[in-house]
């Protein structure tokens, strides 16, 4: 399926199988940090940070008797051995690799977007306002060094407000781009959801 998002073209490609096996596995990471001194004199208690991976392997069979594994992270992805899941995949005009973005799980109803994929596509910061900072940085570091040439140093005081206001509708389009996918993906899983999984053939 080819779509267009913005100005940008991408095609959707649709993956369906059947789940024969499905495994979850959690990391956890712990970081331990002992107390200790602060610069002001003060002193700050040790602290433990704990975070936690859930990898989630599914060995599927398409229609055509072909094995297909998807393996996915934090998704909270819930599938059983028999669940038909529909996958979608986004494709860049002009590209060859293929981004797992949206999970539909036709035998639950479950609908999963990996919006981390999502936010590498679409250049996203998360959360926004970090983005916003970076570019005021970058702003005011270019508007030192620019200040320096004299025929733009005057267009160099411009930077610290514009490029934090480019990178916001930046961040904005490409949210949009995003809701607009959503969109496409819901109607596309629930056009679908009726369609009976026909038995693997025999290879």
């Amino acid at each position: 399926m080819k779509i267009t998002l913005g100005k940008r073209n991408f095609a959707l490609h649709e993956v369906i199988g059947r789940v024969l096996r499905s495994d979850r596995l959690a990391r956890t990471t712990t970081i331990h940090t002992p107390a200790h001194a602060t610069p002001d004199g003060g002193s700050r208690a040790a602290s433990t940070i704990s975070t936690t991976k859930v990898h989630e392997t599914m060995q599927m069979v398409l229609a055509d008797g072909s094995p297909f594994f998807l393996q996915v992270w934090n998704t909270g992805l819930l599938a059983d051995e028999g669940d038909v899941l529909h996958t979608l995949w986004l494709q860049r005009a002009g590209k060859t690799e293929q981004t797992l973005v949206a999970i539909f799980n036709r035998t639950t109803g479950q609908e999963v977007w990996l919006d981390a994929n999502l936010t590498n596509l679409f250049y996203l910061t998360e959360p926004m306002w970090k983005g916003l900072v970076i570019a005021f940085v970058i702003g005011v570091v270019g508007m030192m060094l620019a200040g320096m040439i004299p025929f733009i140093g005057h267009l160099a005081i411009l930077l610290p407000i514009g490029l934090p206001i480019f990178t916001w509708r930046l961040d904005r389009r490409g949210r949009a781009h995003i809701a607009e996918l959503k969109r496409i993906g819901g109607e596309t899983f629930r056009a679908r959801r009726g369609e009976a999984f026909p038995d693997p053939a025999p290879r």
